[in-house]
């Protein structure tokens, strides 16, 4: 299992929520912080070791959604990273192209449990079984 993590996300508060959760849980786990999408993909093209996973916030100081998953998703390509995308808001508010280039979808809602079972599934059941089909129209 890859033991690097790299967490994209600019509040500081809710990036070291998250490291303690993964501290917690995964203590072998390597969390690498940045607050920029730009830094992200820098890592990702500089670091050649195998990343376990990208949480990736939608919305940065570098970049919104619509943007940030299509640039995250080529450079996650090349180690075929798995990307897990948290926010705020419901997955229903993304445009549905976007949805097939991550792999899972959790909402901040100030608890560590999607987080964690969408890294377990990702960990244990591989990045590309859980891709994000597009929901159903109402």
């Amino acid at each position: 299992m890859p033991t690097h993590l790299l967490l994209i996300e600019d509040s500081a508060s809710y990036a070291e929520l998250v490291q303690i959760w993964l501290q917690v849980a995964y203590p072998a786990l390597q969390v690498k912080h940045v607050e920029l999408l730009a830094l992200g993909i820098e890592l990702l093209q500089t670091r050649p070791f195998p990343w376990a996973a990208i949480l990736l916030d939608l919305t940065l100081p570098d970049a919104r959604a619509v943007t940030a998953i299509p640039r995250i998703y080529e450079a996650a390509q090349v180690h075929d990273t798995p990307i897990i995308v948290l926010s705020a808001m419901p997955q229903a508010w993304l445009p549905t192209p976007l949805r097939v280039q991550y792999n899972r979808y959790v909402e901040k809602d100030g608890t560590a449990e999607g987080l964690l079972t969408a890294l377990e599934d990702l960990l244990v059941c591989g990045p590309r079984r859980y891709l994000n089909p597009p929901l159903p129209t109402p």
